[in-house]
């Protein structure tokens, strides 16, 4: 099925994981009822429409929509046209253990978990992309945070918030000023470590002895945060709560 034009953003990016999933469901014949000859991943060698395409479908006869039940006659293979190529390739891949039992129904495992079961950890960890653990994860997402500080705290450590100056590259031609203290071009630098506002705020931290010394780089925050921030204690999660909470009042101010 293809993605309906229409869709919303959310909905294309769901139904486009598809093509991801499906080679990690696994169909088990037993009678052949349930299971698509040509679309499920049921065969060796995988989806067979996907591997021989809408020509072997075609030269048989068989609609793309047939059951492998219409292959199994009393118990065994009934293939047409066993000349066929494709028909030769499929069947010199069947390996002796791929039997059909007409008594049982067909059944279904998701590949990825050791039970079989579909668990949505599991699909996660199948599908995404995997990038090296960063030093600051447990600062940024510990458990105790606010997760909208979180948010903010993450995308200024990537430095991918709406600042002036990211939005004029994007062509907006904005004035770049620092909506804080209207003295220099708004970067995620400048916002959150040159600004004069900023410093204010920071300098409380540093006579709360939440920041070591006056900070002129997130990276040096972080890891002097790195250092402190050392299991569950109610000092850790003061630490780290105050950082999240420092970033994202700057950005709210800013925003206002």
């Amino acid at each position: 099925m293809d993605i309906p034009n229409d869709s919303s953003w959310t909905t294309r990016k769901i139904l486009g994981l598809r093509k991801l999933c499906h080679p990690l469901i696994r169909y088990h014949v037993g009678n052949g009822a349930n299971t698509f000859l040509w679309l499920d991943n049921w065969h060796t060698l995988g989806p067979l429409y996907a591997k021989f395409g809408e020509r072997v479908v075609t030269n048989l006869s068989k609609a793309l929509w047939a059951k492998v039940a219409t292959i199994i006659d009393q118990g065994d293979w009934c293939w047409p046209r066993l000349r066929n190529q494709s028909i030769q390739a499929i069947m010199a891949h069947t390996p002796p253990n791929l039997r059909q039992n007409l008594n049982v129904e067909d059944s279904v495992s998701w590949i990825p978990h050791p039970s079989d079961i579909f668990i949505v950890r599991s699909a996660w960890n199948a599908i995404r992309k995997r990038y090296p653990i960063q030093p600051w994860q447990k600062i940024i997402w510990s458990g105790n945070a606010v997760p909208r500080w979180s948010f903010i705290l993450w995308l200024v450590v990537l430095q991918r918030l709406s600042t002036k100056d990211r939005l004029n590259s994007w062509g907006l031609h904005l004035d770049g000023t620092c909506s804080l203290c209207n003295s220099a071009v708004e970067t995620h630098q400048h916002l959150f470590f040159e600004c004069s506002f900023s410093t204010v705020v920071w300098q409380h931290l540093v006579n709360k002895n939440m920041v070591l010394d006056m900070p002129s780089h997130l990276v040096e925050v972080l890891d002097w945060y790195g250092v402190q921030v050392k299991g569950k204690s109610l000092r850790c999660m003061s630490l780290t709560s105050s950082l999240a909470a420092t970033i994202y009042g700057l950005w709210r101010e800013r925003n206002c």
